[in-house]
């Protein structure tokens, strides 16, 4: 069923209006034939086969429905190629190849932990514990 938008029904009424008036002057009734044919025929303000009144099929011209089989096809993507402003999925592992997450090599500033110059000691290093005399400062 198809509806007339509010300015398409305001020019529909208009349309009518004038045919009525016209008849007007020469009877006060109308047959249920003659309103008939004033009305039938008419199309919503979308002219036909705008967007909005096209026929559904597969050809050209037409619109597929809802559940058209072609719009759950599975099938490869077409090659196609990307401006700068995206990377593809293997650009991306390119790019993060050989990288490394923030601060999860055991961690303390990306250190490894160890008891020679360049390391850091853990918590629970026996050194921390080891109670010795102050030395003099």
């Amino acid at each position: 069923m198809k509806y007339l938008s509010l300015s398409g029904l305001a020019y529909f009424w208009k349309l009518v209006k004038g045919k009525l008036l016209l008849k007007a002057d020469k009877a006060s009734t109308y047959t249920k034939s003659e309103v008939a044919s004033l009305l039938g025929g008419k199309e919503p303000t979308f002219g036909k086969n705008k967007a909005f009144n096209k026929n559904f099929g597969t050809v050209a011209g037409t619109v597929c429905q809802g559940n058209d089989s072609r719009l759950a096809n599975a099938r490869p993507p077409t090659v196609h190629s990307h401006d700068d402003l995206y990377y593809t999925e293997l650009e991306m592992n390119t790019k993060l190849g050989g990288k490394e997450n923030s601060f999860t090599k055991a961690s303390a500033f990306n250190k490894n932990f160890g008891t020679v110059a360049g390391t850091v000691c853990q918590g629970n290093d026996s050194r921390l514990a080891n109670a010795r005399p102050p030395t003099v400062h």
